[in-house]
């Protein structure tokens, strides 16, 4: 695969809330001075469905893209159900390295 030399380092301080049961608040800093190896054009959340073992497929992970902000609520999940949630910084050079996945449980929903 492509040299990670040049791509940037992981986000710092990554957070995840769930806001309700289908949509979790993520926020982060930028990587460190030292590791943005150029200009952070925005950046990539992914958040992955798990799923206890015998319950039948994961569904595709969640993709989000995020420019100018540090914050933003990521929409459209299940309710009662466990993601796992990791931000990655973009350059030119494409994606850095994502932050270590945190994983965080939404709320069921209303009966």
């Amino acid at each position: 695969g492509p040299s990670t030399e040049d791509v940037p380092g992981d986000p710092q301080d990554v957070k995840a809330t769930p806001l309700n049961s289908t949509s979790i608040h993520v926020s982060w800093k930028p990587p460190l001075e030292k590791d943005r190896n150029g200009i952070i054009r925005g950046y990539h959340i992914h958040a992955q469905e798990l799923r206890d073992e015998g319950k039948g497929f994961l569904n595709e992970p969640f993709k989000f893209d995020v420019v100018d902000t540090l914050e933003f609520n990521v929409t459209g999940l299940q309710p009662d159900t466990k993601y796992s949630i990791q931000v990655a910084a973009l350059t030119r050079k494409g994606d850095g390295d994502r932050s270590a996945a945190i994983v965080v449980k939404t709320p069921g929903g209303v009966p």
